[in-house]
């Protein structure tokens, strides 16, 4: 990296060029990697030819990072608009590893008893290039899990610069890559481990520079992940509601015709049974006036 640098620069100068761009550098002390922006003009001597180039260098690593973040924080956005999760985790994974400079990419979910892992995602590189052991939706259980879920029992970012001589490893399943680093943070929410997410294979060694970066996209997708489930679940709550509601109202319908034809029968009911007595009183009247003087007192 140091040069491509220099040959942009070499580039700059004998072409007259401003200097301004980002550029990658590795930092001997401890390998890590840092951003720096260069600004510059080329110089030239009594002749006009190109002597020097006069500039600064400044550390936009930071900047660089936060602006990468926001980027992918909105093509996410996008994203989650159309709630695809599988998708949406994949993208986050992938936004990931370029920001990091990683070849594999994962991301599981923790589920609520926190003893037991979904197997979930892959970036998109880690599926067509780098692994090809199968386990999606796949419940499995943290004791059994090997170094990379560190973190959920750590509850902290877990970095393997030297993965193949950690002596706690365990072996990696068929198909699985090659690991030689790897990155992976837990996801927290209301006190519980919700998710893993990792990263593996960067050129040099992981920081906590790339432990932030994997912390704020995994922690802003889980919570995208967690609003598109709850609107799906609103959304059947509302559906489960309208059906409630619907059969609440055919309930109703068929209470009100069943009164009609209740009061229907009980004024059938009255008048079927007001007619004999009708019949009975008329006769009686009859009698009474046909046999009143023809019988004793005693029956009347």
């Amino acid at each position: 990296k140091r040069e491509e640098m220099r040959s942009y620069l070499h580039s700059a100068l004998h072409h007259h060029q401003r200097f301004d761009q980002d550029y990658p550098i590795v930092r001997p002390s401890d390998g890590a990697e840092r951003w720096v922006h260069g600004l510059g003009d080329v110089e030239l001597d009594d002749q006009g030819a190109p002597q020097r180039m006069v500039g600064t260098i400044q550390d936009v690593t930071e900047r660089r990072k936060n602006s990468l973040i926001l980027r992918g924080r909105l093509e996410l956005s996008k994203l989650a608009q159309e709630g695809r999760i599988e998708e949406l985790l994949r993208s986050a994974l992938d936004m990931a590893e370029e920001m990091t400079g990683s070849k594999i990419g994962f991301f599981h979910f923790v589920n609520f008893d926190q003893e037991t892992l979904t197997l979930q995602a892959w970036s998109s590189h880690t599926l067509s290039s780098m692994c090809t052991a199968e386990g999606f939706d796949t419940h499995y259980p943290i004791s059994q899990a090997g170094v990379w879920a560190d973190c959920v029992r750590t509850r902290q970012p877990a970095i393997h610069n030297d993965y193949p001589s950690l002596p706690n490893r365990k072996g990696l399943p068929e198909g699985h890559a090659e690991v030689l680093r790897e990155l992976t943070v837990p996801v927290i929410r209301q006190g519980n481990v919700v998710a893993i997410a990792g990263i593996g294979n960067k050129s040099t060694n992981y920081t906590d520079g790339d432990a932030a970066i994997l912390q704020e996209l995994s922690g802003f997708v889980m919570d995208l992940v967690s609003n598109i489930e709850a609107e799906k679940s609103l959304r059947q709550s509302e559906m489960q509601l309208r059906k409630t509601t619907e059969n609440l109202q055919t309930a109703v319908d068929n209470l009100t015709l069943l009164n009609t034809e209740l009061e229907r029968f009980a004024f059938i009911a009255s008048h079927d049974l007001q007619e004999p007595l009708r019949n009975i009183t008329t006769y009686t009247q009859l009698i009474d006036r046909k046999f009143r003087d023809k019988v004793g007192p005693e029956c009347k």
